[in-house]
């Protein structure tokens, strides 16, 4: 299961590339005839493509693979795994040979990207001494990894003791790196990245695996005391496709979650404005693909239901859309439909409005307060394009949900609200599914009294997806 999980973390995606690479080798004293190459096809990948190839009976192997834009890949044999460096080059060739059950301690390489690998397998053996095995951390389904010797260090250490080990380690593999001779320049600089990415990343990892030992208004302070993600890209697209850059990106959000902790029950949606407020250009369009896939994987819908056809119209990533749309279909025709619950509320005329009043019409509910400028922003804005809808079938209920309906009232002389303008009395059943947490709120009823989404609540932009639904 560790070896699983560490292929989710160790290698790197594949776009519209092509890179051929030929590596071939002998095993000695080989137990197991199979030998495996595993990466991930692109940044979004929840499987790892794994291609396998048998020894022959020399115990012997050879591969020749088109794997894309991949610098690394994953060895494995048996219980053995070795991290492999294949960038550099529109192809590669490499030969080696190592022994069965020993296979970082025997590794030896011939070809163009020998003493980077030499450095690369020496690396690992000297500074992965905790082994492979990953700690999943994961809150609203939005899941990162972390070494599991990281994690027991974190638990274990008093922070000061935590991040002066952390900081010395740090300094050691840098030094390292910078000592060694004979490597590209490129295989350094990347290198040298990964090694500050993943220092990042231990460092925030103290706080997500301590989270109840700190109050939330007090991480700001060790935010800059500990200088934490000091010198990070955050918007460096192209890194991406390192799986510690990804790692840290999501580590990232996480902590900004830890020092504003909300509503449980919206999560998903914390981490979305999260995601959306500090993150630009693909970092942004990656974490929110991410977000909403990993939610759906986990069996929560919700957030690519309201979200996903926003973020297709948004995303500058073509690629990330079509992954998305691969999973979840065009249509969203994944998401089991909700049934909206009935509600009740007064009309301005003193009666009592319910939805169940328009069985067979394509109902827009707003939720609103006269506190909540946005709210009746929204609605002036929109108000031409509100008549024209309703002529055209669609129903819309204005929802107040102000303290008292004197205020209400009150709030209704001054402003020209079109549709069915009613003050909230009886919304329990309904505030249990559709759960109205912010305002302005909006909720689109179908004809069959199911929820129903458009991408957006501004009705200048989201018009011929509201008449689509009044086709159905």
């Amino acid at each position: 299961m560790n070896k699983v999980i560490l292929l989710l973390i160790c290698f790197l995606p594949q776009f519209l590339f092509a890179k051929q690479i030929s590596i071939s080798g002998k095993i000695q004293d080989a137990k197991t005839s199979q030998l495996d190459l595993v990466y991930l096809k692109n940044e979004l990948s929840s499987e790892p493509t794994i291609f396998r190839v048998n020894l022959n009976g020399d115990n012997e192997f050879n591969i020749n693979l088109d794997v894309g834009d991949i610098e690394f890949v994953n060895m494995i044999h048996g219980d053995d795994s070795a991290e492999l460096y294949i960038g550099g080059h529109a192809s590669e060739q490499m030969e080696l040979s190592f022994v069965d059950g020993a296979m970082l301690g025997s590794l030896h390489f011939e070809g163009r990207n020998a003493e980077a690998n030499r450095f690369l397998t020496y690396y690992h053996r000297s500074y992965n001494k905790g082994g492979t095995k990953l700690t999943k951390y994961s809150k609203a389904n939005f899941t990162l990894y972390v070494n599991s010797e990281v994690e027991r260090q974190a638990k274990g250490y008093d922070i000061r003791d935590y991040f002066e080990y952390r900081g010395r380690e740090f300094k050691y593999k840098m030094d390292y790196m910078r000592q060694t001779t004979g490597i590209s320049g490129a295989f350094r600089e990347v290198m040298e990245k990964r090694i500050k990415w993943g220092y990042e990343l231990e460092k925030i990892a103290y706080f997500l695996f301590n989270e109840d030992k700190f109050e939330a208004n007090t991480l700001r302070s060790y935010w800059t005391k500990y200088q934490l993600m000091d010198g990070i890209d955050l918007n460096d697209g192209k890194s991406l496709k390192y799986a510690v850059y990804r790692n840290l990106l999501t580590a990232f959000i996480h902590y900004l979650i830890l020092e504003s902790p909300g509503d449980e029950r919206q999560m998903d949606f914390a981490y979305y404005r999260f995601i959306n407020g500090n993150l630009m250009g693909r970092s942004k369009d990656f974490l929110l693909a991410k977000l909403m896939m990993e939610n759906n994987q986990n069996g929560n819908p919700r957030i690519a239901h309201e979200k996903y056809k926003g973020f297709k119209r948004e995303n500058t990533y073509p690629t990330y859309a079509t992954i998305l749309e691969d999973l979840f279909g065009a249509n969203l025709e994944y998401v089991p439909q909700i049934i909206v619950p009935d509600f009740e509320c007064l009309g301005e005329d003193g009666s009592t409005v319910k939805l169940s009043h328009y069985t067979n019409k394509v109902v827009y509910i707003s939720f609103w307060a006269s506190w909540c400028g946005p709210c009746i922003k929204s609605m002036r804005e929109t108000l031409a394009i509100r008549q024209q809808l309703e002529s055209e079938g669609v129903v819309f209920i204005n929802i107040n949900l102000d303290d008292d309906e004197a205020t209400w009232r009150k709030t209704l002389q001054r402003h020209t609200f079109n549709g069915v303008n009613v003050f909230g009395t009886e919304l329990t059943a309904f505030n249990k599914v559709i759960r109205v947490s912010a305002l302005p709120h909006y909720s689109l009823v179908d004809k069959n009294g199911r929820l129903d989404f458009i991408s957006t609540p501004d009705l200048n932009e989201s018009v011929e997806e509201l008449r689509a639904v009044l086709k159905r």
